[in-house]
This record gives C-alpha cells, sequence and structure tokens, in this order.
C-alpha cells in the first residue's frame, strides 16, 4: 500500500511539472496563410483610378522606369492632398507638399530585373500624414511599359530579395505591420522571369522570422498572454508554398 501511495505521489508531482501554469489560448490564429487564386484578385479601385490617369512612356530603361514611377507616385499624392484640401486639413496639406516637393529624388530603385522591379518611395502610414515612411513597391515590365503591380494589398511593406524556393529565380517577400500584427505577402518568379503574387500570410503575436534560401525559410509566433503557446511555418519546396508546421 505503501508503494502505491508513494508511486500515486510521484505521478503526481509529474504531472504538476508537466502542467503549464499558464494555460491561456487565443481565440484566433497566429498564423493564417491564404493561397492567392488570380481570379479573385481585388485591386485597389483608387490605385487603379490614379493609374488610368497617368500617362506612362515606353521604354524598359530605367530612367523609363523612374519617370513612370514618379509620373504615377506624384498623382497619388496629388489625389491625398487633394483630400486634405477638402477636409480643410492645413497640417497634413503642408506634409503632402512636402512630399510633393522631394518626390522626383525620393524614388530609388532597390532591383531591377528584365521583368520585374522593386521601388523604394515615401509612404503614408495611417490616415494623417504624420508618420510617413519609406516602404517598397513592386512594378513590372508590361510589354514594354513599366507599370506598378496593383495585384496585391498589403501595401506599405519592405522587402526581401531572394531565391526562397532554390529554384535559381530570384523571389520577393514584401514584409510589415503595426501595434500587433503583420503580414508578408510572397511573389514566385517564373522561369519566364516574370513574378506571380502567391501567397497572403498574417501574423499576430510575437513574431519571429527567419527569411533563407535554399528552402530553409521559417516562421514562428508565439502567444503574447502565454509563451508555452506557439504556431509555425516553414516553406515547402515541394509544395513550393509556406506551410503549417
Amino acid at each position: 500500500m505503501k508503494k502505491l501511495i508513494t508511486l500515486l505521489a510521484i505521478l503526481i508531482s509529474i504531472s504538476c511539472k508537466k502542467k503549464p501554469e499558464n494555460e491561456a489560448k487565443p481565440d484566433y490564429e497566429l498564423i493564417e496563410i491564404l493561397d492567392i487564386n488570380p481570379k479573385f484578385i481585388n485591386q485597389d479601385r483608387e490605385d487603379i483610378e490614379i493609374l488610368k490617369k497617368t500617362t506612362l512612356v515606353e521604354g524598359n530603361s530605367n530612367e523609363s522606369l523612374l519617370q513612370n514611377a514618379f509620373r504615377f507616385y506624384l498623382n497619388y499624392w496629388e489625389f491625398r492632398k487633394d483630400y486634405y484640401v477638402k477636409s480643410e486639413s492645413q497640417y497634413n496639406i503642408d506634409s503632402a507638399n512636402a512630399v510633393i516637393d522631394n518626390l522626383k529624388e525620393d524614388i530609388t530603385v532597390v532591383f531591377n530585373s528584365d521583368k520585374f522591379a522593386i521601388l523604394n518611395k515615401p509612404s503614408q502610414g495611417m490616415d494623417e500624414l504624420s508618420d510617413i515612411s519609406r516602404t517598397d513597391d513592386i512594378w513590372i515590365l508590361d510589354g514594354n511599359v513599366w507599370k506598378p503591380y496593383l495585384d496585391y494589398n498589403a501595401k506599405f511593406q519592405k522587402s526581401k530579395i531572394l531565391d526562397i524556393n532554390s529554384d535559381g529565380f530570384t523571389d520577393i517577400i514584401l514584409q510589415g505591420g503595426c501595434c500587433d500584427t503583420e503580414s508578408m505577402s510572397v511573389f514566385l518568379s517564373d522561369k519566364d522571369g516574370s513574378i506571380k503574387y502567391t501567397q497572403e500570410i498574417g501574423l499576430i503575436g510575437i513574431t519571429k522570422i527567419e527569411l533563407k534560401e535554399k528552402c530553409q525559410s521559417k516562421i514562428e509566433v508565439t502567444f503574447y498572454q502565454n509563451e508555452d503557446y506557439k504556431k509555425n511555418a516553414e516553406f515547402n519546396c515541394k509544395l513550393n508554398k509556406f506551410v503549417l508546421k
């Protein structure tokens, strides 16, 4: 009987040690992965209207790329300025004017290939213009004309350029966030050199992102209220996409 009691005491002790002190779990997913279906991509209507009003020049050179970028972003900032004029927000009008005055010099080429490029330019954060930052956009060569790539909606991000799936072609990850959330937009290169928007990944929590080549990219997200509760994802080269582990 004493042996049985001793055994039960040991088991209870082990069980208590294994049981985490904090059992809090989120009522949402820490990692959400959306595979993009080209048929259901919704382009930003504002960007589409601005592009329609922008006169683009032909040519595949850096000069043509920067010229078209300046014209497009100038129309964007003029649009923002008109909005603040109507709302009589003088501070934001002054901020928009400051961006417009320096816009040509503030657009730079981060990366350029035969079919797509990454441009860094001024961006507005939330509704106000007090938090203007620098973010990256993807541009594509459509025929013989450089145009902004409007298929993705998660703008205001920074880019990471790498061969994520080890196929010998350059891929792009756009990554950024605000407050307690972060997003990743995944773009994979095709064999013809063009770029394709393949996944959108939403992260909520304490994130640890390792973007590496040779199929070694990993994501770990920890729940804020319980450091023992984690979710993981990795890039699977056989499936050619990020998957939950």
